[in-house]
């Protein structure tokens, strides 16, 4: 790959992605601009999971650097493509790199609310509830109450019970 670097004689220059900086912030800097790499090369971060098949990359580099990340070309059969995006530094500032990866994709199989309730510590029980809040992400809800033996309330599954039987209330006459 051909390494160079740029002197910018100009008042403004266009960096890395068309945004226009000054020239005094680029003497003596190396400029990263898009460069063909691979999966393979020194520099690339794999952040692609789940791919089917191989992962290609999308760089930046400059004169004696090249950053990147891997990003996904197919999704094996259960799996949704997500485009994400990440920064990477380079050459005197930083870039933000946009890369796709595959999640499991959620539906009613893979993502069960419990049945019954569980031990949840000592004197507590709770319930999971779970549903699809996008296409794969399962977002769990958890629900609490005092296990038997136990009196009193809670919301969060760690305070609010007591040991022993209940305790009547008293009667006002």
């Amino acid at each position: 790959m051909k390494k160079s670097s740029y002197l910018i004689p100009s008042i403004l220059a266009i960096g890395c992605w068309g945004i226009p900086i000054s020239a005094n912030a680029l003497s003596g800097a190396t400029i990263c601009r898009a460069m063909a790499c691979t999966a393979d090369d020194a520099g690339v971060i794999n952040l692609a999971q789940n791919c089917s098949g191989r992962a290609s990359a999308t760089c930046v580099g400059g004169e004696s650097e090249l950053v990147g990340v891997t990003t996904c070309i197919l999704c094996p059969s259960g799996y949704t493509m997500l485009t994400k995006t990440t920064t990477v530094n380079c050459g005197s500032g930083t870039n933000t790199l946009q890369y796709k990866t595959c999640a499991l994709t959620c539906t009613s199989s893979n993502c069960k609310s419990d049945t019954s309730w569980s031990a949840a510590g000592t004197g507590y029980q709770q319930l999971a509830t779970r549903s699809c809040s996008d296409s794969t992400t399962c977002k769990t809800t958890y629900s609490y109450r005092c296990a038997a033996g136990y009196y009193g309330s809670t919301t969060n599954g760690t305070s609010g019970v007591q040991m022993g039987a209940r305790r009547p209330r008293a009667v006002r006459p």
